[in-house]
């Protein structure tokens, strides 16, 4: 049987509403979740050397102030196996492209004992 004007809920308040059913204020019964935003992934913040030599990666648009910059799989397999001529290789690549980033607006904050990583802020 329906329930007549004065029978009825205050606004808010109803079967549904599990917040008046459980006697929280208003303010709380008023709450809700935000709406669900799909969101993009985050770029990386880790590069290969070789990618920026090569210019497979671009960073001019970058949207953060900090990178780091190491050599890839491949290089480092060569270092391990080159000895101090493929180490040596593969720490040039790595300053190569850490001077390339500088005509670019980056500049070194640090480098590794190893100099297999290179720390980069945007200026």
């Amino acid at each position: 049987m329906p329930l007549s004007v004065a029978e009825r809920p205050a606004a808010g308040v109803g079967s549904s509403d599990v917040g008046g059913r459980l006697g929280l204020p208003a303010s709380v019964q008023r709450m809700s979740a935000p709406p669900h935003r799909p969101t993009t992934p985050r770029p990386p913040r880790l590069f290969v050397a070789d990618d920026v030599l090569t210019g497979r990666v671009t960073l001019d648009n970058y949207p953060f102030r900090y990178i780091l910059l190491g050599s890839g799989l491949t290089s480092a397999l060569g270092a391990g196996l080159g000895g101090r001529s493929g180490a040596n290789a593969m720490l040039d690549k790595i300053l190569s492209a850490a001077e390339f980033l500088e005509t670019r607006g980056w500049e070194v904050v640090s480098v590794d004992q190893g100099g297999t990583v290179v720390c980069l802020r945007r200026r």
